[in-house]
């Protein structure tokens, strides 16, 4: 996929398509850096029964990888733009920026549209509890099976819908069994949509936090909340009198301060998602320096 195939800010790019057509010409990313780190790249895909999709999850390994040796995992989703990061994020492995983790960006098979609105919507907002089951019960765990997984040091992102979804998996972490997150990225959440249909898409839960502080005295993760300084103007049209991107963000930050959390709290100066290349990168090396 050659660089510059994809203009994010053509609308024409959003449009339903055939659900049997060939999408890979939608991910974002520049092919020849690609291609320089493509002996550490992993393609695996899973079937969810629950939701009837097939994820890709495209996961790049650190440079001489050990299976004596655990690493943590930074699960980006929306991998159709996000996988287009790994090359630099690896790079900062490589030069001693970082310490070593397993980068792993999930998006669609290659059948289903990564970018199209609709189907971000329809599972990182209303089927966010699927996708959380999928993403805990299943995906991590069979990682867990093929790599050597630090759990407890690793990172979930999300990013607008997908900050929806990182919220919802954080504060209903403590009903699985299983762990796989210690830490959160919630970016530019997309709280305002909630809003649109309050009974269909649980603002109730939303506002409450799910409840997670009347079930733990405590946050028992660590978060990450960030946005754009200049992102409010660019969502005006769906606020309807609802609290804006970043005061759906500040409102966070202010509930998990009340409770004593572990976040850390960061506008960069960009608008809605320009900003998030360099804030991986910044985040990669201040949470996993080298040893």
């Amino acid at each position: 996929l050659p660089k510059g195939t994809v203009d994010p800010e053509d609308p024409d790019y959003y449009s339903i398509k055939d659900p049997d057509a060939d999408y890979r010409d939608q991910w974002e990313y520049d092919k020849e850096s690609v291609e320089k780190i493509r002996d550490s790249i992993r393609e695996i895909s899973i079937y969810d029964e629950e939701m009837d999709v097939e994820f890709q999850a495209e996961v790049t390994l650190p440079a001489d990888y050990d299976n004596n040796k655990t690493y943590p995992v930074i699960l980006l989703t929306d991998g159709v733009y996000r996988f287009g990061n790994c090359p630099e994020m690896k790079a900062a492995m490589d030069n001693g920026e970082s310490s070593d983790v397993i980068l792993v960006a999930l998006s669609y098979s290659y059948k289903l549209n990564g970018r199209d609105e609709e189907n971000r919507f329809n599972h990182l907002v209303l089927k966010r509890k699927e996708l959380d089951d999928f993403i805990t019960d299943n995906l991590m765990p069979y990682l867990g099976e093929n790599f050597n997984i630090d759990y407890t040091n690793s990172t979930l992102y999300g990013h607008s819908n997908g900050g929806v979804f990182a919220h919802y998996a954080m504060f209903n972490s403590d009903l699985y069994e299983n762990q796989p997150f210690g830490k959160y990225i919630i970016g530019s959440p997309a709280f305002w949509c909630l809003y649109e249909d309050p009974d269909t898409l649980n603002l109730e839960g939303y506002l409450n936090d799910y409840s997670y502080f009347d079930r733990n005295t405590e946050l028992k993760k660590s978060v990450f909340l960030c946005g754009g300084s200049k992102e409010d103007p660019d969502y005006a049209d769906r606020y309807n009198g609802n609290p804006s991107t970043l005061e759906g963000l500040k409102n966070l930050n202010e509930r998990l301060k009340t409770h004593g959390a572990d976040v850390t709290y960061k506008l960069y100066e960009s608008h809605h998602w320009q900003y998030i290349p360099d804030m991986l990168l910044e985040y990669q090396k201040d949470t996993y320096p080298t040893k």
